[in-house]
């Protein structure tokens, strides 16, 4: 009997077949020697038309009318996760068969399975038995299956389940686009595998928050969509697009493999064609960008600032693509009012760019490079430098010295700006004290630029001390410069304290750029001030300007009422010198007496000066000797070169380079 057994899987295309099969060849094990010579099973109850119950090669089809009466027998009962069992009528002689059928709790028919029995081997009577027996087994495997399959779907589910969750973290949840983590993880992907031609270029929202404050924030909210879904329609296609965070977009866009065949001549040529391109593909996106905030009924928004950097021209890293793009975003801001996108240029853009500064700050302070310039402040009675004003320089190996305005980004931070000052601050009192100790009166004065951000910090005053004692100068020596915006702070609030404390030890506190902040005559009365400086702008063409020449005399009598010194800045002609040196001013300050030098020319100049007259000779003899030694006063193209050292870090190299003159305008 055992030989004449045989199950047959139909020919189907359900994807649980193999399973099916190894059913079937367990099934087999349980019910061989029950008389069992047959049976099929499936899936699908539309196959049944197609089924046959193979024994010994011998085909019974079951009819339509017997398979109308199968199908329709189950109805709409809907058994509760049932298995039925039918007999079946085959016209096969001698094989009883039975139809097994499994059903879901829905009523649908999940698996069929037909089982046969020898009417010659297995009493009529016994076939029944046989056959629930069978049921049982059939019906104990088939719900294994479907459990088992319960629990693939479930995992199945959760597959899709997980990698919606992966898109949802991936995704900025404003835009739709890939947020800052997805955006590099997919562009470093594609550095990774391929060496084709690319663009980074990232974007900047002129003003938003001004637009926020405006229009609120629900307008930004749509402002920001409108310019995610512009960028996504401009941009060639397979370029990956992100919100690198607030109101900064980034696009990586891969060249095209087309324009990449192209033969150039020389390297030069592949270049300014991949900066071209570039260029070109910015331009498009800002005016799509433009053009799509005009739906929103801002025709008057839409501005942008955008950069690039080119891989592997300038860089094979994604961070420091980005970091080069960064700089030329910010070199646009600072451009004219008409912009055009920029492709980073390291003549001309690495001053611009926060992240790369961070690294050369860091080096030029540990290696001394950040040091004092002073300027003379002149006693107008007498003619002799009763002080000087210590500005901040960073020494460059190859442009010389940078003025604050080439390295704004850094006061950005708050850290690199204490930073700046304690290197500026040490080094002037060492030199100051040294020009004591040589000087005719000895009794020179320095004074320091403070921000907020020293002032609110309780441990400045400290620091401060320390270094004084260091030099061997006593508070008295020192004169600490503060801005009307420094003042806006409450009365007894952090920064009115320190500076409270200050005066108290022996420091002299001096309003700078006097009538041109946020102040009003309020902190003449409230706040601890000795000094008024009038700013430059105010003795610009005043002999020419009645309105200037009122203005400094109402200063000048405010300060002479209040008991306090007045400093004239921007002194640059023997005619405002007369002017201001006739009205009272206390000391002047500008290029007339001198330009801000380099603190060891000052010390030398000092040794033998009686008046500004002779400091000023004899810097303009150390000057014929010495033509570096001093920073020009004309306007410069872009400060930001190709510091050497993040050429190198950069792998990009420029050769048309050179050392430039910088401003000395004071910042």
């Amino acid at each position: 009997m055992d030989s004449s057994f045989s199950y047959h899987i139909c020919e189907t295309d359900d994807p649980y077949a193999d399973q099916f099969y190894a059913i079937a060849e367990r099934i087999y094990d349980s019910v061989r020697g029950l008389g069992v010579a047959d049976f099929a099973i499936g899936a699908d109850r539309s196959l049944f038309a197609e089924e046959h119950i193979y024994r010994n090669g011998t085909t019974a089809c079951l009819s339509d009318a017997e398979l109308f009466a199968i199908v329709e027998h189950h109805g709409n009962d809907s058994p509760d996760g049932a298995a039925k069992c039918e007999h079946v009528e085959t016209g096969v002689t001698n094989l009883d068969t039975y139809l097994f059928r499994v059903f879901g709790p829905d009523g649908t028919l999940l698996v069929w399975s037909m089982v046969g029995f020898l009417a010659s081997e297995v009493e009529h009577r016994d076939a029944r038995r046989l056959c629930d027996h069978v049921q049982g087994i059939v019906t104990h495997f088939i719900q294994l299956w479907f459990s088992n399959l319960q629990i693939e779907l479930e995992l199945v589910a959760e597959k899709k389940r997980s990698k919606r969750l992966e898109r949802v973290g991936q995704q900025d949840h404003l835009t739709r686009l890939n947020n800052a983590a997805a955006f590099k993880s997919r562009a470093d992907d594609i550095l990774g595998k391929t060496s084709q031609m690319a663009t980074l270029i990232l974007l900047d929202v002129d003003n938003f928050k001004a637009v926020n404050d405006v229009f609120g924030h629900p307008f930004g909210d749509r402002y920001l969509k409108q310019i995610a879904r512009a960028m996504a329609a401009s941009l060639p296609k397979g370029s990956i697009i992100g919100r690198m965070g607030g109101d900064e977009f980034a696009a990586f866009v891969p060249l095209p493999m087309a324009l990449q065949r192209i033969q150039f001549t020389s390297s030069r040529g592949l270049d300014e064609w991949m900066k071209s391109f570039t260029t070109d593909v910015m331009r498009r996106c800002a005016y799509q960008v433009r053009k799509a905030i005009k739906q929103l009924g801002k025709a008057d928004l839409g501005d942008v600032s955008m950069g690039a950097a080119i891989y592997p021209l300038q860089s094979d890293n994604l961070e420091r693509l980005i970091e080069l793009a960064d700089a030329a975003v910010y070199a646009n801001k600072g451009g004219p009012q008409n912009k055009q996108p920029l492709v980073f240029d390291a003549d001309n853009h690495y001053a611009f760019s926060n992240r790369l500064l961070k690294r050369r700050f860091k080096r030029a302070i540990e290696t001394g490079q950040i040091v004092p310039f002073l300027q003379p402040i002149v006693n107008l009675q007498s003619g002799e430098i009763s002080g000087f004003e210590a500005l901040a320089r960073w020494h460059d190996d190859r442009l010389g010295y940078l003025v604050p305005a080439d390295f704004r980004q850094v006061f950005k931070d708050p850290d690199m700006a204490q930073e700046v000052t304690r290197a500026v601050a040490q080094q002037a009192f060492k030199q100051l004290a040294q020009i004591r100790s040589f000087s005719q009166t000895g009794t020179e004065r320095v004074s320091i630029n403070l921000s907020t951000c020293e002032l609110i910090d309780p441990q400045f005053v400290f620091a401060m001390d320390d270094m004084l004692q260091e030099a061997g100068l006593p508070w008295a020596a020192l004169d600490i410069e503060v801005t009307e915006k420094v003042m806006m702070g409450p009365i007894n609030g952090p920064v009115f304290r320190t500076v409270s404390e200050m005066r108290s030890r022996g420091a002299r506190i001096a309003l700078d750029d006097f009538g041109t902040g946020y102040g009003g005559l309020q902190h003449l009365k409230d706040w601890p001030i000795d000094i008024l400086k009038i700013d430059r702008s105010f003795l610009t063409n005043i002999e020419e300007t009645h309105g200037n020449r009122v203005i400094v005399k109402a200063i000048v009598e405010i300060a002479s009422q209040l008991d306090l010194s007045v400093v004239a800045e921007g002194v640059e002609t023997d005619a405002v010198h007369k002017f201001v040196t006739d009205l009272g001013c206390t000391a002047g300050q500008g290029y007339l007496y001198s330009r801000p030098q380099r603190a060891d020319l000052i010390a030398r100049a000092m040794l033998n000066a009686k008046n500004w007259n002779d400091l000023k000779a004899d810097l303009e003899k150390s000057q014929s000797d010495d033509e570096t030694n001093t920073v020009h006063d004309f306007p410069v193209k872009s400060i930001d070169s190709d510091w050497t050292i993040a050429l190198t870090e950069t792998g990009f190299c420029s050769t048309n380079a050179a050392p430039r003159a910088q401003a000395a305008s004071k910042a």
